[in-house]
């Protein structure tokens, strides 16, 4: 991020023009600066352009605007060559509707919150909740010394008596040798200090502390488990995820290898641009050979990072690696429809194909296969991802992801007791947050022990989990566990101008009965961000409950125009709708809510309910029929299912969920009775 000059600009602002998304923008400069103007029908708007964002392969341009903000356009400048068909201005959305929030003036393209703490140094980001203002500052807009190796007073002072006094920097990277295996051994102990010094900037996270240089990662952020919409089922990234949630799963990391193995400390490029970049760790003679690679020297494909780090590409032109270092797998680009690097580059060919080249029948990828059956709600996957949580060789992040996805019960509460004694604090946050859904009774013996503990993101994860205790348990028991309670808000505060933040500290004053405090903090984080739909959709439950049915289905119509892709919104919507008693309305929406990607079994079981109530049972069996394939082994799915097939008379099909029940559930009485009365063996 640098002021806005001749030097630091490179898009052209002599005049040019385009139009995108219904919108004209026109770009010029005068001796007093840069500027940017907005047409979209009769709404004109000269923007001061005040800062540029990068600027390699792209440069963006933010704006000044009224109370504080700085925003970020929604076209870019393209800085690569003519030849790689950059030097042109582009638009960074395929499509953009009018309202949306990532249009340059929202929430989304706002420098303040959103991009400030990592382009800049010593940011202040200072933000009025109740005007929405922000007095933003900082000691310089670009990312200085100071941002990584801290306050340098005492450095500069003594560097003026002709004396050294070091800035803080993190150890040496470890040194590599080759001794009996054909991949390097390490020599020294490994630390964890370059990722608490680059970590925060290099990661999909949420501050929840004071971000200061060396100070440890898990007291500064909250590290995103490999969620879906953000990882594929495999680990493999698919949103903009930045790199560090990739690595750690990495055999590399396990190894002690640190970004500085590979990157120089100051410029961030790689060491070397070819091979000789892995050769320091793996072997030339073994891996940098066509036995290996498949591919001949030199030619595409024999590039280790081809195979081992394929790049995304996000922003439209900025590809980036993959860090996990993985495995080309096609077996599960077959069986699980994840991409793979092969296929990445051979696109005229099937992964069937790729499978045969590298001579893969099956994919061994154990976290991939567990992972792929919790995402389905696959009850029969739950033992085997129990063992890879307890498998110590397994990545640390791997099995906190999989103990957080883990469906809840006797079972997962007994491993979620033993891995919070885990010294790893990805995966004592894994227990918090899982215990979060244990009975009140567990929650309230067990999690109030962590409010010791070392690290500040599992002591807010414990008090996230205790945030409902408030309606469970007695007035004197809820006061012992308030204080964590407090910690997890407090952690918020860094990012209390974000709708999310803002509507999940809205959740806790519920909980602690101060509605009309959360109804305020909702009304706010719809100020900064008008569509965003969880803030809609709390805000709507708190009219229901007071009586103001109008209010809330107003908000709740808006969620569901904002947002049609959301199940969330569609689902709430269509039960607002059956309250009304405008029952067939509602079936449209319940509907829709089922066949979006945030949808759940519990959206297809109220559809098929509803549709039974409406006189339309026949339907709600092919229903839940498609929904037993999209979430396999779902008892509530495949028992109603079978009552509604005996209510048609439909019985040609009960055999099939009545054979998965029996899988699942066999020593149910229920389950028996019909086993028996059908003759399913």
């Amino acid at each position: 991020m640098l002021p806005a000059s001749d030097e630091s600009v490179l898009g052209d602002f002599d005049g040019s023009s385009q139009e995108h998304h219904e919108v004209r923008w026109k770009m010029s400069r005068d001796e007093t600066g840069f500027f940017a103007s907005y047409e979209r029908g009769e709404q004109v708007s000269q923007l001061p352009i005040r800062y540029t964002f990068g600027f390699s392969p792209l440069q963006q341009y933010l704006a000044e605007v009224d109370d504080g903000r700085l925003q970020a356009l929604n076209i870019a400048w393209d800085s690569r060559s003519e030849e790689s068909g950059g030097q042109r201005w582009f638009h960074l959305r395929e499509s953009l509707e009018e309202d949306s929030p990532f249009t340059w003036n929202r929430h989304f393209q706002n420098w303040n919150g959103r991009c400030a703490e990592c382009h800049s140094t010593h940011v202040e980001k200072t933000f009025d909740r109740e005007t929405g203002d922000y007095t933003t500052t900082f000691s310089e807009p670009n990312v200085g010394c100071e941002s990584c190796h801290g306050p340098a007073r005492e450095h500069v002072t003594a560097a003026r008596m002709g004396e050294f006094r070091p800035l803080f920097n993190a150890p040496d990277t470890l040194s590599w040798q080759f001794k009996e295996s054909s991949i390097a051994a390490s020599q020294g102990e490994a630390s964890d200090a370059h990722i608490d010094m680059c970590g925060g900037c290099h990661a999909r996270r949420s501050v929840i502390g004071e971000i200061a240089p060396g100070a440890d990662f898990h007291d500064q952020y909250d590290l995103t488990f490999l969620d879906p919409g953000l990882y594929h089922a495999d680990g493999q990234i698919l949103d903009e995820v930045f790199v560090l949630g990739s690595f750690l799963q990495s055999r590399m990391h396990g190894a002690g290898v640190t970004c500085m193995n590979c990157h120089d400390a100051h410029s961030g490029q790689v060491l070397f641009d070819d091979n000789r970049l892995c050769a320091q760790c793996h072997n030339p003679v073994k891996y940098d050979v066509v036995s290996h690679t498949l591919h001949k020297p030199a030619a595409p494909g024999a590039a280790c990072v081809d195979c081992h780090m394929p790049a995304t590409t996000y922003m439209l032109v900025d590809d980036r690696r993959d860090h996990r270092f993985g495995i080309p797998d096609p077996a599960l680009t077959i069986t699980h429809d994840v991409p793979n690097a092969c296929n990445g580059c051979h696109e005229d060919k099937t992964a069937e194909w790729s499978a045969a080249e590298i001579g893969q029948k099956n994919s061994t990828d154990e976290f991939a296969l567990v992972h792929f059956g919790l995402r389905s709600l696959d009850p029969l996957s739950v033992p085997r991802a129990i063992r890879y949580v307890n498998n110590a060789n397994e990545p640390v992040l791997r099995r906190a992801t999989i103990l957080a996805a883990l469906p809840m019960t006797e079972e997962t509460i007994r491993v979620a007791l033993k891995q919070m004694e885990s010294d790893e604090t990805l995966l004592r946050q894994a227990a918090a947050r899982k215990l979060g859904e244990a009975p009140a009774i567990v929650r309230q013996m067990t999690l109030p022990s962590l409010a010791g503990d070392s690290q500040l993101v599992v002591q807010r994860e414990a008090g996230r989990s205790l945030v409902s205790l408030a309606g469970e348990v007695s007035a004197e028991d809820f006061a012992l566990v308030l204080p964590q309670i407090t910690t997890y808000r407090n952690s918020l505060e860094p990012a209390a101008d974000l709708p999310s933040a803002m509507t999940e500290i809205a959740r806790i004053d519920l909980n602690l009965g101060r509605q009309d405090d959360a109804k305020l903090t909702l009304q706010a984080a719809l100020r900064q961000e008008p569509h965003y739909v969880p803030a809609l959709l709390n805000l709507a439950d708190i009219y229901r409950e007071e009586g103001e049915a109008e209010s809330a289905g107003k908000l709740l119509e808006k969620a569901v125009e904002v947002a049609p892709d959301s199940g969330a919104a569609n689902h709430s919507y269509g039960l607002y709708l059956v309250r009304q008693e405008k029952t067939e309305e509602a079936l449209y929406f319940l509907q829709q809510a089922t066949q979006r990607a945030d949808a759940s079994p519990r959206f297809a079981y109220v559809y098929a309910v509803a549709l039974d109530a409406g006189n339309r049972t026949a339907e709600s069996v092919e229903v839940l029929r498609n929904a037993s394939k999209v979430w396999p082994n779902q008892f509530d799915l495949l028992m109603l299912e079978v009552l509604y097939r005996e209510k048609t008379g439909l019985l040609s099909g009960i055999q099939s969920p009545l054979r998965a029940l029996a899988r699942l559930a066999p020593q149910e009485q229920q389950v028996q009775q019909r086993l028996q009365r059908y003759g399913v063996m």
